[in-house]
C-alpha cells in the first residue's frame, strides 16, 4: 500500500548499492543546484576513504536502497 509520503534520506541513515552490495552512511545534505534544483547527499561508502555525493533521486529511482533509518 502506497501512502504517498515521499521518502528522503537523513544523516545517520544506512543505504546499500544493490549493484555491488556496498553500504554507505549518510552524512547529511549536500547542495541544491539553483537552475535545475538538484539536491545531493554526502555519503561515506564502505569501499571509499572519503565522502562522496549522490543525487537525492537515487533512493526513489531504486539506485540505492534504505537499509536502516537513523
Amino acid at each position: 500500500m502506497k501512502t504517498g509520503k515521499k521518502r528522503s534520506l537523513k544523516a545517520g541513515d544506512l543505504i546499500r548499492d544493490p549493484s555491488d552490495g556496498a553500504i554507505a552512511l549518510v552524512l547529511g545534505p549536500g547542495w541544491v543546484g539553483m537552475e535545475e534544483e538538484v539536491q545531493t547527499w554526502r555519503v561515506l561508502w564502505s569501499h571509499h576513504d572519503k565522502p562522496t555525493e549522490i543525487d537525492a533521486e537515487a533512493l526513489p529511482a531504486g539506485l540505492v536502497t534504505l537499509v536502516n533509518r537513523a
